[in-house]
């Protein structure tokens, strides 16, 4: 089961287009050289912990604001969330260079 909140599902869905991007680049560039043109896929993944850093930080810029109701004093954060498993999107971004190198060295 995926569990996201917001725009948080753009994270797998991000980085799954930008390695079809690489792959497809690679195999333009080096034809069917089979495992050496993997290295485009991840440099590509790598290119997409940015934008998913710049989206996540887009669309969580006002995720924390509070405001109080001057008449009773309530308070109330408005803003989505937009989380991917319950990680802010941005965070990811993170995580995705960790499981590249991950998969790069092993």
């Amino acid at each position: 089961m995926i569990i996201w909140s917001g725009w948080g599902i753009l994270t797998p869905v991000i980085v799954m287009l930008m390695a079809l991007i690489g792959g497809g680049i690679g195999s333009i560039f080096l034809g069917n050289a089979g495992s050496k043109g993997n290295w485009f896929i991840d440099v590509f993944i790598v290119l997409s912990s940015v934008i998913i850093w710049k989206v996540g930080k887009y669309f969580n810029r006002n995720a924390n604001e509070v405001y109080a109701n001057q008449a009773t004093g309530e308070t109330r954060r408005v803003g989505n969330r937009h989380t991917f498993f319950f990680i802010p999107m941005q965070y990811w971004a993170v995580g995705v260079i960790i499981l590249e190198i991950v998969t790069i060295f092993a």
